[in-house]
């Protein structure tokens, strides 16, 4: 089944949806759609700042005046994340600091994580209403930082950008001195930095356990930083040691890539013309891993996301969705 909604009049840059929910969210210039899952419109937001364009969004759950809601965060090109109260369209909070755009926001618990042009990466705690850690300065990223993720025991944080460098950060102990001191804390330094891997800016990283995953141009590698548990069996024929690390390999996507996610055990690549790319990342052993491809029905796709089976593609002028069974492809 496949289904698109025509946008006009509007320039939206990425799509978002909510599994439980059942919502799509794209943004972009000043504006904010929300659809249901067959795209009827539930509501439209239009920001008040004329020279606001969005470029990141992600959901949390949180307490607004004692009530359990859902919020949408985002962020943009003014520095500032604005939190909407999804179940009464209000603006509930807004946070100032980034002295750049904004480029990605990753949200836990009651946290949200931002990093920007300015070359820092913050922190921000919801129920305070402030920024709980900085991370950032002379030892961390020397250019604007495209990309952040934390991984699934919400102990590390990982970061890539325009300096070809991608840096982890030890999250678990800010986190705790914020919440035994209830100051700001700021980190100077990362926990590990990687250098020499990509030749070109990192526009996205993620972890899928405690392998890094890092996408610079049709390039996505695969870097393991704790040697000492790693299973030396593993990938032996294209492993390569560096200092305290391990480089596991690449995945050569065949064209530029604009993003991917990781569902489950398979990766899932944007190509920058008519393709998405499935890799099934059990097979990190193979030597030959070549994508499965996929053919979109449109040009120059801007982003995309996943539910289950439904496939939400966003290009210039729409939004399009397609039933597709992703593991089938990697067995």
């Amino acid at each position: 089944m496949n289904e698109e909604i025509v946008l006009k009049d509007v320039k939206l840059s990425m799509i978002k949806v909510h599994p439980k929910l059942k919502l799509c969210v794209a943004v972009g210039n000043r504006s904010i759609r929300i659809f249901d899952f067959v795209f009827n419109t539930l509501t439209k937001y239009i920001d008040s700042d004329k020279q606001e364009t969005y470029t990141c969004c992600d959901f949390l759950e949180g307490f607004d005046r004692f009530e359990k809601v859902y919020f949408l965060c985002l962020g943009g090109e003014s520095g500032l994340i604005k939190i909407i109260n999804l179940q009464n369209g209000r603006l509930y909070a807004y946070f100032r600091g980034h002295t750049g755009s904004i480029r990605d926001i990753k949200t836990f618990d009651n946290y949200i994580i931002s990093c920007s042009d300015d070359s820092s990466i913050r922190v921000w705690d919801i129920k305070e209403n402030k920024c709980a850690v900085v991370m950032g300065g002379i030892l961390g990223h020397r250019d604007r930082i495209c990309s952040v993720d934390v991984n699934k025991k919400k102990t590390k944080l990982l970061s890539g950008g325009h300096d070809f460098t991608f840096r982890e950060w030890d999250l678990k102990d800010a986190l705790i001195k914020y919440n035994t001191t209830k100051q700001q804390q700021f980190l100077f330094q990362p926990l590990k930095s990687y250098e020499g891997i990509h030749k070109s800016i990192i526009t996205k990283v993620a972890y899928y356990g405690d392998i890094m995953i890092t996408l610079s141009n049709d390039i996505i590698n695969m870097t393991y930083g704790e040697t000492n548990n790693f299973d030396l069996n593993i990938n032996r024929e294209r492993k390569f040691f560096y200092n305290d690390f391990f480089f596991l390999g690449n995945i050569n996507m065949y064209e530029i890539c604009s993003t991917f996610k990781i569902i489950d055990n398979v990766l899932v690549g944007l190509g920058k013309t008519d393709s998405m790319f499935l890799f099934n990342l059990l097979d990190i052993s193979e030597k030959n891993n070549v994508p499965y491809i996929i053919r979109l029905k449109g040009n120059e796709p801007l982003d995309f996301d996943i539910c289950q089976d439904d496939l939400f593609v966003l290009f210039a002028n729409r939004i399009y969705r397609v039933k597709h069974d992703l593991t089938r492809y990697c067995d």
